[in-house]
């Protein structure tokens, strides 16, 4: 979980010595007065009458790839990935395993998440240097065809939390660093505050600048993708999560030591995965506006995970509306860093891999989760909720101490939308208020658009061309999926002709 408030105290200094110099600016943001956002600015405008001779474009093939902004199917589809971290319990079970068997995962399929941020250690990995627990690789794998079996994507995220397993948290095995620098922490109750011991940063330092170690690092996830490159559940790889500077300077540290690692470690699982994406990090400072001074990439298929939280709901605090224009302002950080890693406009596909708040005590969480909703809609952005956890494991998490989901903060966060949709995506705009989506999108790809209409039966389930809302597309119930789970098949359709989407379901 990112805890953004520690990042406060040394990012405000930060701030006033670059007097905003990297930080979004008002223009770089999505007005939160204004619900709609042309989400593919860089596309030229289509004809008014569709050329109905045109043919469908000619899909990738196998696997998961990035077109523009966008994450794309082997069939094409733009897949909008919305899901849950799983779990935040694996960071202090003995196994480093989530708790979620078949049936857990069923039941968030069910509730029409497509996806899972699934929690990878690498001390369980490679709890001693350089050998690999293959025992524990199996019993992932067992887990990923689970989420299979579940119909849910995955993506791999190698997490961390304080550096490691020596300071008594979770990420780096014991043996990765200097067993004086273990011995001689401190640490605070605040536990994100342990970020700035400086033991804490010593072992960062020594992993961004050992050669030998990081080796042991990248051997740990070719271990990984050697066994799971080709599951058809798995999109494809966060490097690291969150990672921190240690003592480097805060702006310098992605363009001059994190992204050329992450470029090292991507070259390594291309070549082992060319049909996986790579999902690049930064710091989290984006929450606070700060933007990832990325330098163009040429890795292919890379696309950006950032994190968001607001310090304020984060740490236990109601949701204000004037905090809007925070929000505004981390996503336009957001907008930015995805374009400098990519090096034009739109940049590379941003994925919110982490995004939530106090799921039982903040009465105002689902206003913030609608505040945050509207506008990864309109950014055509895809999100992981921290976490899928019960309230015992995870103050954040999707259920209660039973195991039952909590309507209140399920209901905003699993809104209706479309999962895959065959061509990217134009125009998007949610308003939950009115409980209604609507979407344009090119239909490109002779494929079927996939969709998530709620649970309950759906008030509205409307798919036509733009321009001729009279001539609807039939969409129904896909076999052998959730309840909520439509398709719409391609019969009949206009090639690259806009195509309308509008979802309407009922109050719970």
């Amino acid at each position: 979980m990112s805890p953004i408030a520690r990042w406060a105290l040394p990012l405000s200094l930060t701030i006033c010595v670059a007097c905003g110099g990297d930080a979004a600016t008002k223009d770089d943001t999505f007005d939160g007065d204004d619900a709609t956002l042309d989400v593919v600015d860089d596309t030229a405008e289509a004809d008014d009458v569709a050329d109905t001779a045109a043919a469908p474009d000619e899909p990738p093939g196998t696997g998961f790839h990035t077109a523009g902004r966008w994450i794309v199917d082997g069939a094409g589809r733009t897949v909008m990935l919305h899901g849950a971290n799983v779990d935040q319990a694996t960071k202090y079970s003995a196994d480093r395993l989530p708790w979620h068997g078949p049936e857990d995962f069923a039941s968030l399929a069910a509730t029409g998440l497509n996806s899972v941020r699934l929690l990878l250690h690498w001390a369980a990995i490679m709890p001693t240097e350089g050998e690999i627990d293959d025992a524990w690789l199996d019993a992932l794998g067992e887990r990923l065809d689970w989420c299979h079996a579940a119909g849910l994507l995955v993506v791999l995220d190698m997490h961390q939390d304080i550096f490691g397993e020596g300071f008594g948290d979770n990420g780096a095995p014991l043996w990765a660093c200097d067993q004086a620098l273990y011995d001689a922490y401190a640490p605070q109750s605040t536990w994100y505050l342990n970020y700035l011991s400086p033991q804490v940063q010593a072992c960062f330092d020594h992993f961004y600048g050992d050669d030998a170690l990081f080796s042991r690092f990248v051997e740990a996830w070719v271990a990984v993708v050697e066994r799971f490159g080709d599951h058809p559940a798995v999109v494809g790889f966060d490097l690291l999560n969150e990672p921190h500077q240690g003592t480097y300077d805060m702006i310098d540290f992605v363009p001059d030591v994190w992204q050329p690692r992450q470029e090292q470690l991507a070259a390594a699982l291309r070549a082992l995965a060319p049909d996986r994406v790579i999902f690049f990090g930064a710091p989290p400072y984006q929450s606070l506006g700060v933007v990832a001074t990325f330098t163009p990439t040429p890795t292919p298929n890379v696309a950006f995970a950032p994190h968001y939280y607001h310090p304020g709901v984060h740490d236990g605090g109601d949701y204000l509306d004037s905090y809007a224009d925070d929000l505004d302002n981390a996503f336009g950080a957001i907008a930015a860093s995805a374009e400098a890693l990519g090096g034009e406009a739109p940049g590379v596909p941003a994925w919110v891999g982490e995004m939530g708040g106090p799921t039982l005590t903040v009465a105002t969480l689902p206003a913030y989760i609608d505040a945050m909703m509207t506008r990864f809609t309109a950014r055509g952005w895809g999100f992981a909720w921290y976490s899928d956890d019960r309230a015992d494991h995870d103050a954040f998490g999707l259920r209660d101490a039973d195991g039952a989901f909590l309507p209140d903060i399920l209901g905003p966060v699993a809104h209706p939308y479309p999962r895959r949709l065959p061509g990217p995506l134009v125009t998007a705009r949610l308003d939950p208020p009115a409980r209604r989506y609507e979407a344009t999108f090119t239909w490109s790809y002779d494929a079927p658009l996939e969709l998530w209409v709620g649970p309950s039966a759906p008030l509205t389930v409307a798919v036509a061309p733009a321009d001729a809302p009279d001539a609807p597309i039939a969409c129904a119930q896909a076999a052998d999926a959730p309840t909520g789970v439509w398709t719409c098949p391609a019969d009949g359709v206009a090639w690259q002709r806009d195509y309308a989407i509008t979802l309407e379901w009922p109050a719970p």
